[in-house]
């Protein structure tokens, strides 16, 4: 939620923020895991309960895979800014290496939001 204070100051300033096709999930599993996994403030106040009061005209908790896919799905279908906030285990899982580069996630990334791929390098 770093960039409320942000989209506060620019809208102070006549920007419009809060487009109608903003989707922001997040997915909180209540943990801090880079400094040994000690417990978030989010166990006792839920983001999307900020992400209301920073105005996002929809915000919801979800905690399964059926339930995020009809936020996801409610979310594209109008009506945002949306925030949606997917509550996730804590637990640590196995997961296989992805064989992209991060230039080819990126690259992936711009193509499906059609927007143009770069050659470039990051510095």
């Amino acid at each position: 939620m770093t960039g409320a204070a942000l989209a506060a100051l620019l809208e102070a300033q006549g920007y419009d923020f809060r487009p109608a096709n903003l989707t922001h999930v997040a997915f909180d599993n209540a943990l801090y895991g880079s400094t040994g996994s000690q417990a978030s403030p989010s166990r006792a106040v839920g983001l999307h309960h900020l992400a209301r009061a920073a105005g996002y005209a929809r915000a919801i908790a979800v905690a399964g895979a059926d339930e995020l896919h009809a936020a996801v799905a409610a979310a594209v279908a109008g009506g945002g800014p949306s925030f949606i906030l997917a509550r996730v285990t804590g637990e640590e899982q196995p997961a296989p290496r992805i064989p992209c580069s991060p230039e080819e996630i990126r690259d992936r990334f711009r193509s499906g939001c059609g927007a143009a791929t770069s050659t470039r390098t990051p510095r």
